[in-house]
């Protein structure tokens, strides 16, 4: 393996970019676990609009606290099998991951209530300057323009008719057709959060119908079968 040509190399910097985040340094984060810091590696994938894979939960979590994720003897490389260990934590006994590689990965209730912790713990270090230079107020704003031009928005605006297929409203809010409940649950939240934040109140309001139109969305796959099941039952 050729060194030079795998760290000096444009292209793997320019692939890195889109995870880029202001360093925090590593005293502030040193007592908060490693779940709870790969859980805000999530929560920041989230608000940057990125996939929530596998591999990109380890590089966003890695390039945030390289203190904690990287080799004792070689710093510049992540420690993959403590980011395995905190991965398999979270998804299991601690409750804050949903989903699997095939339908994607999201923050559980309980999980996004820990990214805001540690998100707190990280803002009371930095200026606010210093936060809007981390992009995640501006990646923010740039959700809410997305909602705002949608056009079944603009429709929604003007005629209080809510016109969207599925397949446009899953593009919308970032979740794939095939996943939990769990994950348009956690979606939602998020977005009820941050148009909260903003005062978008018609962007509230129309979140709302959005839940209403597509309601099946979230309600757990037993309850769904149970209902066609019932369904059945009373058609004979």
């Amino acid at each position: 393996m050729d060194l030079k040509k795998l760290f000096n190399s444009e292209k793997i910097l320019e692939k890195l970019s889109k995870f880029y985040q202001k360093d925090y340094e590593p005293a502030i984060y040193k007592d908060i676990s490693l779940e709870s810091l790969l859980v805000y590696g999530i929560y920041v994938l989230n608000k940057k609009n990125l996939d929530v894979s596998e591999e990109n939960i380890f590089v966003q979590t890695y390039l945030l606290f390289p203190q904690r994720y990287s080799l004792p003897n070689y710093p510049f490389f992540p420690n993959v099998v403590q980011l395995n260990q905190s991965w398999f934590r979270c998804r299991s006994n601690k409750n804050f991951i949903a989903g699997n590689s095939s339908v994607g990965f999201n923050l559980t209730k309980n999980g996004l209530k820990e990214a805001k912790k540690v998100e707190n713990i990280l803002k009371k270090s930095i200026k606010v300057g210093e936060i809007r230079s981390e992009g995640l107020i501006s990646s923010e704003i740039a959700l809410i323009d997305s909602f705002k031009t949608h056009p079944s928005f603009l429709e929604f605006q003007e005629k209080k008719d809510l016109k969207i297929s599925e397949l446009e409203f899953c593009l919308l809010i970032k979740v794939r057709q095939t996943a939990s409940h769990t994950l348009f649950d956690t979606r939602f939240l998020e977005l009820e959060q941050i148009f909260t934040e903003h005062n978008e109140e018609e962007l509230l309001i129309f979140l709302q119908e959005l839940k209403k139109e597509f309601n099946y969305f979230f309600i757990p796959i037993e309850e769904k079968s149970s209902m066609i099941k019932n369904k059945n039952i009373n058609k004979k």
